[in-house]
C-alpha cells in the first residue's frame, strides 16, 4: 500500500553508489524505527498505534515531482528541513482525509470535514511528524552517531508548490530517497520523501559500511 501512486515503469535506480548492503541497513534501521515511532505514536493517542514499513524507494527527483503531480488524490505534506551531518528537506505525505482522521483521533473529537486542516489539526499533525522523524534519528544515532537539527514541522497544503521551490537543493537528475509506511488496522499509508543535499546521503551510507 502507497500514499503514493508508484507507476509500474519505475526507474530502478541505486543512490550513487548504494549497494545490496546500503540497501539493507537502511531497511533495518527504518523497520526498528517504525518499531520505536510506534511505541511513541501508542502514547500520542492514547491507543494501539503500529507503523509497519512497506517500501523503500530511490527515484530521481523529477520522476518523483511528476508521480505527485499526476496523482489525482487530494495530498497534505508535512515539511522539515535537516541540517548537520546529513542535510537536506524531509516530507510527510498523506491523504488529507487520512490526515484529518489522525487529527481527530488525537483530538478525541470529530468535526465536519473542510478542504484544509484547521489550526489545531494542523498541530497534532505537526507533533505526529516531529516523533516520527525524532524516533528515527534516535534509531540511527544509536547505530551511527549523528548529529543533526530540524526547523518545526510545518503543515504544507500545496505540496507540488514546494517541491518546486526546493529544486535548488538539487538537480534533477538527482535521486531522492522515499520510504513509505502502512498504520496496521486503518486505510492510512505515509510516504516519507527525502531529497538530500549533496552527497550528503551517500556519504553517511559509506559511514554506516565502515561501522560494519
Amino acid at each position: 500500500m502507497s500514499s503514493l501512486i508508484l507507476r509500474q515503469d519505475a526507474p530502478q535506480l541505486a543512490l550513487g553508489n548504494m549497494s545490496s548492503l546500503d540497501f539493507s541497513n537502511l531497511q533495518s534501521l527504518f523497520q526498528a524505527g517504525a518499531q520505536l515511532a510506534s511505541e511513541q505514536l501508542s502514547i500520542l493517542f492514547q491507543m494501539s498505534f503500529v507503523l509497519e514499513l512497506t517500501g523503500l524507494h530511490t527515484l530521481p527527483f523529477a520522476w518523483l515531482l511528476q508521480q505527485i503531480s499526476d496523482d489525482k488524490r487530494l495530498q497534505t505534506s508535512v515539511r522539515t528541513q535537516i541540517s548537520g551531518d546529513l542535510r537536506g528537506d524531509l516530507y510527510l505525505f498523506l491523504s488529507r482525509n487520512s490526515a484529518r482522521n489522525l487529527a481527530q483521533t488525537g483530538l478525541k473529537q470529530r468535526g465536519v470535514g473542510s478542504l484544509f486542516l484547521n489550526p489545531l489539526e494542523e498541530s497534532v499533525i505537526n507533533e505526529f511528524t516531529n516523533i516520527l522523524v525524532n524516533t528515527f534519528w534516535l534509531t540511527f544515532n544509536d547505530r551511527l552517531p549523528l548529529h543533526w537539527w530540524l526547523t518545526p514541522p510545518s503543515v504544507l497544503h500545496h505540496p507540488v508548490h514546494a517541491l518546486m521551490s526546493a529544486e535548488g537543493l538539487s538537480t534533477w537528475e538527482r535521486l531522492s530517497l522515499l520510504v513509505e509506511f502502512h498504520i496496521v488496522n486503518t486505510t492510512y499509508d505515509l510516504t516519507l520523501f527525502f531529497l538530500p543535499t549533496g552527497d550528503d546521503l551517500d556519504n553517511f551510507l559509506s559511514r554506516l559500511r565502515g561501522s560494519e
